[in-house]
């Protein structure tokens, strides 16, 4: 089966092979140090030799645009990192020996470049928690906060902010290359022949994922009693009234009122296991972000969110083509 690893449990036996030295959980620092920078990066998985190339590729884009590794790939390997007082080194025949490693259940090849180059900063930050929650390393650890004030408690995650230019996304492209000129194609190849049946049921997944969802979400399609139990619910009681529409509780409320009720409807419908565990549905389309402005989940647990809002008090409403019982 293909190399996984989950933050604080062991991965495969060839990282146990391949390197002498783990931590208390089994797991290398090259491997922390990757996966940190694929979730960094928007890479789900290194399956492919296109996958290293990609992933080299993003690596040289993120690293240069943040002029904080000038050396990258000098001497025969990628960059360094302080592991303690040591220091590691990732190399091309890492990225070879961590072939199958990906880091979601059930990965995509990648985030879409042009995608990942809108959303650099999401990804840095998505990567950063992993580094400061889960266990992952972070090889530019300096460059996570930055003091605002003079009061060292007054610090904001630093920026990524960076767009390439042609010339960058050009210079990184032909790197790209160079170092693939380092990494054979045969072990890819003997991997995909190995693993061919999962392939085939992981691409089977991905095509079920990707298809839409049973049931459609329609605010306009709920009983307009449900819609009043529900804005009564999540609108505070100084701005809630009798009879106010979703285009009101927007305008006069607040704008995220419509994920709360689309992640309720979410749970009422069997989309959602889990939230804090999050445990959606593969085909449903959710974006994290929109409950940042909750002020309770900060992006990294809709469970949270969940919670806060008291959402499974209007599960009830939501069932679709529910009845009306029980309003108040």
């Amino acid at each position: 089966m293909f190399q996984k690893i989950a933050i604080n449990l062991a991965p495969n036996n060839i990282f146990h092979t391949f390197y002498p030295e783990k931590d208390q959980d089994g797991i290398t620092p090259q491997t922390r140090a990757l996966f940190f920078c694929m979730a960094a990066t928007g890479v789900e998985r290194l399956f492919t030799h296109d996958d290293v190339r990609e992933f080299v590729f993003r690596l040289a884009v993120m690293f240069r645009q943040m002029k904080v590794i000038d050396n990258l790939f000098k001497d025969d390997y990628l960059f360094d990192f302080p592991v303690g007082e040591d220091c590691c080194r990732i190399t091309s025949a890492d990225l070879v020996a961590h072939m199958g490693l990906y880091t979601t259940d059930y990965p995509d090849r990648a985030m879409p470049r042009e995608e990942w180059f809108e959303n650099m900063q999401r990804c840095w930050e998505n990567a950063v928690w992993l580094s400061i929650l889960g266990g992952a390393i972070n090889p530019l650890a300096h460059l996570v906060f930055e003091a605002v004030s003079e009061q060292e408690v007054n610090v904001r995650m630093k920026s990524l902010d960076v767009h390439p230019s042609r010339h960058d996304i050009r210079n990184a492209l032909v790197f790209a290359e160079q170092v693939m000129q380092e990494i054979p194609v045969e072990p890819f190849l003997q991997f995909y022949e190995k693993e061919k049946e999962t392939f085939q049921r992981m691409e089977e997944y991905l095509a079920f994922a990707g298809s839409p969802l049973p049931v459609e979400y329609n605010w306009d399609a709920i009983p307009p009693d449900n819609q009043q139990a529900i804005l009564k619910h999540l609108v505070e009681p100084r701005f809630y009234r009798e009879g106010m529409t979703m285009e009101e509780a927007i305008r006069e409320y607040a704008d995220w009122v419509p994920d709360l009720v689309y992640l309720a409807w979410l749970k009422a419908n069997g989309f959602a296991g889990n939230l804090f565990r999050d445990e959606l549905d593969p085909r449903v389309r959710i974006d994290p972000s929109r409950y940042e402005e909750l002020g309770t989940d900060v992006g990294i647990n809709l469970g949270m969110t969940y919670q806060s809002a008291s959402l499974h008090e209007i599960e009830k409403y939501l069932v679709a083509a529910g009845p009306c019982e029980g309003l108040p």
